[in-house]
C-alpha cells in the first residue's frame, strides 16, 4: 500500500471550499493511480468530519489553534511548555510515508515568514524532514505572486530546488519562481486543480438547498455573488468602502437587469474572527442594499459538493475569490473577477481561458465598474462558447498534477 503524507496551505481544514477543491483533486487523482493508497493530511483542525469527507486520516500540523495563540511564538510544539504529542505523530507519519507532498501556495507572503513562523517556513520544515528521513517530496499546485522578501525567496529556492516535482497552476507562477532563482528542472506548468473537480450535473440537490434556505427557486437564474474581506490588505475604512460599492453594484444588477442576487459563501471560518466567514461579509453587504427583497443569502454551512450544487442556478457570477470564479467556469457560467491590487491572483487563469477582459479593478470608479459589467453581461453567449472550448482542456491539465507525482513512485 502506498502511503502519502501531505501538508502545507492545502489541505487547510479551515472550511475553505477552494482549498477543499484543490485537495479533492489531489485525493481523487492519487487514488486513480493507487486505489488503496493511504493519505495522511496535516491540518490545523483534524476532525472525523474532514476524514469522512475526503477519505483520509488527518493529524495536527504545526499551527496553533488560533491566531491569538500564535502571536510572538514559533510553530506549536517548538515553544517552552508546548505539548509535543503532535510532533510524535508527524514524525511517525514521515517515517511511514512513501512520499511527502507540500500542497498549495506557501510563498505568497500573506503573513510574514521568519524562523519557524509563516507558511513558507512550514513548507521549508516539511522539506527538511523529507530530506532528513530520505523521502522523496513534491510541491503540488503552487500559485506564486511576486516574492518581496529575500528570506521567503531563499526558502522557495530551497524547497523547489530539492523537490522531485514542482507543479504550478499557470506560467505566471513559474516566471515568479525563476525570477528569485529557482532552478528546478522538474517545474511543470499546468492548471488550477479546481478545474479538475466534477461539476454538479443535477438540479435536485441545489433545489433542496435553496428550499432549505427559504430562497424562492422561481427567482432563478440568479446572479451569484461571493465577496471576501481582504483583511491582509484592507483596513476597516477601506473594507467599509468596498462593501458599500459591492452593495451598489448589486442594486444596479437588480434594478437595471431585473435579476435577483444570490450570495454564496466559499469560506465559513470563524475561529479567530468573523471577517474570514463569507456569510458575515454577505450580511454586511445585504444590510446596505436598496433592494434587499431581491437579494438572498446562503446562511448555513455546506460541503464542497453541496456548494457546487448551487451553481447550476446561476447565469452569472461575481467574486473577488479565485475559486468561486473557477466553480462558475466548470458549470459554464460566465464570471467577473474583482481584483484590488491583487490582479496576479486572477489574470493568469483568465488568460488561460482567453477571458482576461473579465477582470475588473474594484478600486476603480463605480460607474466604470457598472459599465464594464454591463458590457460583459451582454456578451454571455460568447463567453459560454469560450468556456465550452477552454474548460475541458484545463480540466485535463488539472488532472496532470497527480499523474506527475504518481510517476515518482
Amino acid at each position: 500500500m502506498v502511503k502519502i503524507l501531505i501538508g502545507g496551505p492545502s489541505p487547510s481544514a479551515t472550511n475553505n471550499r477552494g482549498d477543499e477543491a484543490v485537495f479533492s483533486n489531489f485525493c481523487q487523482g492519487m487514488r486513480k493511480h493507487f486505489p488503496d493508497c493511504q493519505i495522511t493530511a496535516m491540518v490545523r483542525h483534524p476532525s472525523e468530519r474532514f476524514d469522512r469527507l475526503f477519505g483520509v486520516k488527518s493529524i495536527r500540523n504545526f499551527d496553533h489553534d488560533n491566531r491569538r495563540q500564535s502571536l510572538g511564538r514559533w510553530f506549536y510544539g517548538f515553544n517552552p511548555g508546548d505539548s509535543t504529542e503532535h510532533l510524535k505523530n508527524i514524525r511517525e507519519a514521515v517515517e511511514e510515508a512513501d512520499i511527502i507532498v507540500i500542497g498549495g501556495s506557501p510563498f505568497e507572503e500573506i503573513s510574514p515568514n521568519s524562523f519557524l513562523r509563516g507558511e513558507g517556513a512550514y513548507a521549508a520544515l516539511l522539506a527538511t524532514l523529507a530530506i532528513m528521513f530520505q523521502k522523496p517530496f513534491a510541491v503540488y499546485a503552487m500559485q506564486q505572486c511576486p516574492i518581496k522578501s529575500e528570506f521567503t525567496a531563499n526558502m522557495a529556492r530551497f524547497v523547489c530546488n530539492n523537490a522531485r516535482i514542482v507543479t504550478v497552476r499557470e506560467e505566471y507562477s513559474r516566471t515568479q519562481l525563476l525570477e528569485v532563482g529557482v532552478q528546478s528542472p522538474h517545474l511543470y506548468v499546468l492548471a488550477d486543480p479546481a478545474f479538475g473537480v466534477e461539476p454538479c450535473q443535477s438540479l435536485e440537490r441545489g433545489q433542496e438547498i435553496l428550499k432549505r434556505e427559504e430562497i424562492p427557486v422561481d427567482q432563478a437564474p440568479f446572479v451569484g455573488v461571493n465577496f471576501r474581506h481582504l483583511y491582509w490588505i484592507w483596513d476597516e475604512q477601506i473594507f467599509e468602502k468596498r462593501i458599500t460599492k459591492m452593495a451598489s453594484l448589486c442594486d444596479f444588477i437588480i434594478s437595471e437587469w431585473n435579476r435577483s442576487v444570490l450570495f454564496i459563501p466559499n469560506q465559513c471560518y470563524r475561529v479567530d474572527t468573523p471577517i474570514q466567514d463569507d456569510r458575515w461579509v454577505a450580511e454586511k453587504i445585504w444590510q446596505k442594499l436598496k433592494y434587499p427583497e431581491r437579494a438572498f443569502l446562503i446562511r448555513r454551512e455546506y460541503t464542497l459538493p453541496d456548494t457546487l450544487a448551487i451553481y447550476p442556478y446561476l447565469e452569472f457570477m461575481i467574486s473577488n475569490r479565485r475559486h468561486a470564479c473557477i466553480f462558475a467556469a466548470i458549470h459554464t457560467v460566465p464570471a467577473v473577477a474583482l481584483c484590488d491590487g491583487n490582479d496576479w491572483n486572477f489574470l493568469p487563469f483568465l488568460q488561460q481561458m482567453s477571458l482576461q477582459d473579465h477582470l475588473l479593478d474594484f478600486s476603480s470608479d463605480l460607474t466604470q465598474i457598472q459599465n464594464q459589467f454591463e458590457t460583459l453581461y451582454s456578451l454571455k453567449k460568447r463567453t459560454i462558447k469560450i468556456l465550452q472550448e477552454k474548460v475541458p482542456k484545463l480540466k485535463s491539465k488539472a488532472h496532470k498534477h497527480t499523474e506527475l507525482i504518481a510517476d515518482i513512485l
